[in-house]
């Protein structure tokens, strides 16, 4: 796993899916679309976070689970691959605003400066949401997938073996 993401880009990747274009173009307006219908109507979900032995509840917008910490920047993904830790970021519902100057910060590579958004490192994580709908979806690596009332991720440092020339 990279990356799994609850709420903001899940519901961009399900948004811009149900659109119909016949071309790469036609893709990026109908992601452009997608965004803007998001901001107008910013996601809502109630979820559990433990993470390692901290816990907490709360609304947000944007629960991410990440393979490593984000770097800075750049676009949100990790430096290292070889740190042993899962980032977990999240942010609380904000209005449109603040979620365009989130995605920018994000998008720059300075999740660090924004108040609105936090990350931190964990082994293990489970997300748990107790008022799940039936159609609700996470993006795994980018892909669409049913979201569980449940989400269990550990990370395995070392596990995967690679060769190289």
């Amino acid at each position: 796993m990279h990356q799994f993401s609850v709420s903001m880009q899940p519901r961009v990747v399900r948004d811009r899916e149900a659109a119909d274009y016949y071309s790469r173009a036609g893709k990026m307006l109908a992601s452009l679309r997608a965004i803007a219908a998001m901001f107008r109507r910013p996601p809502s979900f109630a979820v559990r976070i433990v993470a390692d032995e901290h816990e907490e509840e709360g609304r947000y917008s944007l629960v991410v689970v990440a393979n490593n910490l984000y770097g800075d920047s750049h676009m949100p993904y990790p430096d290292t691959l070889e740190a042993g830790v899962l980032g977990i970021g999240r942010a609380p519902v904000l209005p449109p605003s603040a979620n365009l100057k989130l995605i920018a910060d994000l998008a720059a590579g300075d999740w660090r400066g924004n108040e609105d958004y936090d990350m931190h490192p964990a082994r293990a994580v489970t997300l748990h949401f107790p008022r799940l709908k039936h159609t609700a979806h996470a993006t795994l690596d980018g892909e669409l997938v049913p979201l569980k009332q449940t989400v269990e991720l550990k990370i395995q440092p070392g596990a995967l073996r690679v060769l190289k020339p």
